[in-house]
């Protein structure tokens, strides 16, 4: 006989709970081969066995007869032409509890359970002769009837056109009849249902996540009280299991999925006409899948059967009745839970994640339809995308580990690679799962979907793309104030020749500004540094103190240029001149206005947009100066009417150094179509320019001459590093602070309006503030986490993924780095976990000190995108200054860690290179590793 299923756990534990273990069976496994419907028992069932705390009688009763023979029957496999087998004839009784005590016996038996079926049955309402409190479910008849009503009439009664404005996105929304197949292995077409997934409503805001059809929210209140008592349902249940698993903290489960959204699947399987094309070999209703989160609560309706799990052997299907035998209620089904993909894989496979699919009888020609619709609603419960699967603080999974290793969990795969158990996230695992469940048919749907929109972004870019520049030469005798109609006097053609701008372009060498750049840098790289010319803490206070631009390249040339990106000095000074001549007289402007679109921009964003103008103006031997009317950033500057600067409007020079001190009359008067305009004294006509073309011509955005000398110094340097060079050196000019903005900032810095916050943990492991430091100290980590509404161009990376990378970090440096980091977000939630995080990895392998201590900015805070934020907490430009605040915190620091798909850490990357000289630094990179590489045009 085979050894037990039931693997992992020792029945010593158990041992003074006899009644209860002889109330299980535990099946056999064989050598292949043997009979897969044989099920022995462990132990047989004394009849004196006692009444166990939240095992019902029912079950009981079960236990002690059917069990001792056989837990399900079995048919002989029948192989249908869609490799599906066919189902058993008869069903499968799984275990039936009442939690309304909240035990270790019933922890332990519920472990039990989940161990052998992955599945099992949770009482809908307490047995009259359980003794339990009702009080404790937080469900009733009443709430669920009134949810499968509203459930009902939204996919009977709504039109299809409220469905289709809820179609489904970010698997939230509508799903309509077809579109999904969970078994595309074995079945061409997609499944015979309807769903709609519902998210619970964000607990920041009170808000649903999603759009809500009218059903829906007529109902408003009742799908929130649902929800919540969901939640609290799988609050006990993860309670129990944690004590099932002998989890010293009872809630140590429960922790990682309070944060977490749950998300609730009203799912419809409409009655087929049997004139339909339902094929019962080919089709299915829903098909074989495990699910992927935690547990999932599936509520069904009395007389509408159709589920079905994959039984132990693998090899044929046994259905789930609606009510078990002996059952004390008939018209409120209980609740059928199962173990998900994530729980299996957290546990080292002690919890078994089941196979199960949903099968409906199909048209039969006595009556012409199956046999009714059919309604369920599935409550999927995960942990927070950014929870990292650290192993299970249970024995029981401990002695587990070595022989989990390598294993795989859930139908058609499932991660595989169990040795990155501990630094793993929820996020991460869904992602793998989806892509070993399903494979190529998985990539192909992403590579079509990115194909597409490859196609709506490139024709919506040549259309509509704020690199598509104007350059209009102003005529010498236009009014000073007003522009031509540029009807009459400008051609638009799509392809019209670029050499009319190329004629303003210079031929400038930048060594006869600045010596012989190959020679000095060899030279350079052969020294020793030299001490600079102030302090490491003294150049971080000049930003603060600076007030003219003088001050800001006095703080570039000031550094050691070992620490400095190559040629920065010179780069700094060349740009200054360009845009700074002796005299402003017979200059030409290239001015630019407000970018299409500008309002959904990032800050990061519009900076590195400012730079191609910036590098289309050196090249044309021009001066780049914003619009007066409506330039490019301006929803990040208060409107004058509304307390703004009226002397600066609501151009970047309300915050930045101005980009010349030369102005064109062409600054005023811009028509908001035109893009910008070339301000070229002694011309009559006007002409547009497509400086895209110009650009991509030349291949770069980088000016020619800052190219030549960049390869004069390291000639195999690639086209993607000249791009990175040039916009971090451009941004570093165009966001110097002027002297109002970095007063300003000062302010805040300090504790004037803003409260900059701290906290470590002492020896004992208690929190306790502590004083924000100016400047950071040496060796204190930035981690700025990017969300809010960056994941629609970029995987969002969780928190615990910056922690971990960072506590790896040292760890390899013991002897030189401290656990002191400062944090900055968008995103709420993850200041409130970086409260609680006092480390993640163990102190053995985490380095230095055992601790975290954490410096952050008490601002406003809003997960979504830069506008709303804007529009939500008061005055544009104070709340611009608290983010560059956040910007130059971080740039104090000396190790880095982000991710470069954001522009705003590639900003941290760019300006702490220019402005302080640490680009020698470490940056540790938590996304991928060429995120700087083909960002952007």
């Amino acid at each position: 006989m085979g050894q037990s299923d039931f693997v992992g756990i020792d029945k010593s534990r158990y041992s003074p709970l006899e009644g209860l273990l002889s109330q299980f069976t535990v099946a056999t496994q064989y050598a292949e081969g043997s009979n897969p419907a044989y099920i022995s028992t462990v132990e047989a069932v004394p009849n004196r066995a006692p009444p166990t705390a939240g095992v019902s009688p029912g079950f009981r009763l079960r236990a002690s007869n059917r069990f001792q023979s056989s837990s399900y029957s079995v048919m002989p496999p029948v192989t249908l032409s869609n490799g599906a087998d066919a189902a058993s004839e008869e069903s499968i009784d799984l275990p039936l509890f009442d939690i309304s005590q909240e035990t270790p016996e019933l922890g332990r038996a519920i472990v039990k359970s989940a161990a052998k079926w992955g599945f099992l049955w949770i009482a809908g309402s307490p047995a009259s002769e359980s003794g339990g409190d009702g009080g404790l479910y937080d469900l009733n008849e009443e709430t669920v009837d009134h949810v499968f009503d509203i459930s009902r009439s939204f996919f009977k009664d709504s039109p299809v056109s409220e469905k289709e404005e809820c179609r489904i996105k970010n698997n939230r929304g509508f799903v309509g009849m077809h579109v999904e197949n969970l078994d595309p292995t074995k079945h061409e077409r997609g499944d015979f249902k309807q769903a709609f997934n519902l998210a619970d409503p964000d607990p920041a805001t009170g808000q649903w996540r999603q759009p809500i059809p009218t059903t829906f929210k007529k109902n408003d209140a009742a799908l929130r009280d649902f929800h919540a008592r969901c939640r609290r349902i799988a609050t006990r249940i993860l309670r129990l299991i944690a004590l099932g698993l002998s989890i010293d903290d009872v809630d140590w489960l429960v922790r990682s999925h309070e944060n977490a959204s749950h998300s609730a699947r009203f799912l419809y399987y409409p009655s087929l006409q049997s004139d339909s094309d339902y094929d019962p070999e080919a089709d299915i209703r829903a098909g074989a899948h495990s699910d992927y989160g935690s547990i999932t609560l599936l509520f069904t309706r009395p007389d509408q059967p159709g589920l079905e799990i994959l039984t132990p052997e693998g090899k044929t299907w046994a259905s789930v009745p609606v009510f078990p035998e002996n059952y004390h209620s008939k018209t409120f089904p209980p609740i059928v839970v199962n173990i998900g993909d994530l729980l299996s894989y957290w546990t080292n496979g002690l919890l078994k994640s089941t196979v199960h699919r949903v099968v409906v009888a199909p048209p039969s020609d006595n009556d012409g339809k199956s046999d009714s619709d059919r309604f369920s609603i599935a409550i999927f419960v995960q942990p927070a995308d950014d929870t990292v699967l650290t192993p299970i603080p249970s024995p029981l999974i401990e002695e587990r580990a070595a022989d989990f290793k390598g294993k795989i969990v859930g139908h058609g795969g499932g991660v595989a690679d169990t040795e990155a158990l501990s630094s793993l996230t929820a996020g991460q695992h869904l992602s793998s799962r989806l892509r070993a469940t399903y494979g190529s048919v998985y990539t192909e749907e992403r590579l079509v979907k990115l194909c597409a929109f490859g196609f709506l972004f490139a024709t919506i870019y040549r259309l509509f793309s704020p690199w598509r520049i104007v350059i209009e030469i102003r005529s010498a005798s236009a009014p000073p104030n007003t522009i031509p109609d540029p009807t009459p006097d400008i051609v638009v053609q799509d392809d019209i020749p670029i050499e009319i701008l190329e004629e303003f372009v210079i031929n400038d060498d930048i060594e006869q500004n600045f010596g012989p750049l190959e020679e000095s840098f060899q030279k350079l790289i052969r020294e020793p540094p030299k001490p600079p010319k102030r302090s490491r803490d003294e150049s971080i206070k000049l930003i603060y103190d600076s007030k003219s631009p003088n001050d800001w390249l006095d703080l570039v040339e000031g550094h050691d240029d070992h620490g400095l990106m190559a040629l920065t000095k010179v780069t700094q000074r060349y740009i200054y001149q360009k845009q700074n001549p002796s005299g402003c007289d017979g200059q030409k402007f290239l001015i630019l206005n407000k970018f299409p679109g500008d309002d959904a921009f990032g800050l990061g964003a519009i900076v590195q947009r400012i730079s191609d103008y910036l590098s289309v103006a050196i090249q044309t031997n021009s001066i780049l100066l914003y619009s007066e009317d409506s330039s490019p950033g301006e929803h990040f500057i208060q409107e004058p009417a509304e307390g703004g600067d009226e002397s600066c409007g609501r151009s970047f020079d309300c915050i930045f150094q101005k980009l010349s001190k030369c102005k064109s009359k062409s600054q005023k008067g811009m028509e908001s179509k035109v893009q910008s305009v070339f301000d070229m004294p002694g011309h009559d006509t006007a002409t547009v320019i497509d400086a895209e073309a110009y650009l991509q011509k030349h291949g770069t955005q980088i000016p020619p001459v800052f190219e030549a000398a960049l390869r004069s110094i390291q000639p195999d340097i690639t086209s993607e590093m000249l791009k990175y060079w040039w916009r971090a050196q451009a941004a570093a000019y165009i966001m110097r602070l002027n002297k109002k903005a970095s007063a300003r900032m000062k302010e805040f810095r300090l504790g004037t309006d803003t409260k900059q916050l701290g906290i470590q943990w002492d020896v004992n492991g208690q929190p306790q503030d502590v004083d924000f430091p100016f400047p950071m100290p040496e060796g204190t980590i930035s981690m700025h986490v990017r969300h809010g509404d960056k994941g629609s161009e970029m995987r969002l990376v969780p928190f615990n993924d910056y922690v971990v990378r960072a506590e790896k970090f040292t760890a390899e440096n013991p002897l030189g780095s401290w656990k002191r980091a400062f944090l900055s977000t968008e995103d709420p939630n993850v200041i409130e976990q970086m409260k609680s995080m006092a480390r993640v990895t163990p102190f053995s392998y985490s380095g230095s000190n055992a601790r975290w201590t954490w410096y952050w900015s008490e601002i406003p805070r809003l997960n979504t995108s830069p506008e709303i934020q804007l529009r939500e907490f008061g005055n544009r430009t104070d709340l611009t200054i608290k983010w560059l605040l956040q910007l130059v915190m971080a740039i104090e620091c000396d190790v880095f860690v982000g991710t470069r798909g954001s522009g705003w850490n590639r900003l941290i990357d760019s300006l702490r290179c220019v402005w302080l000289a640490s680009c020698k630094q470490p940056f540790l990179e938590v996304g991928l590793e060429n995120d700087w590489a083909g960002y952007g045009p």
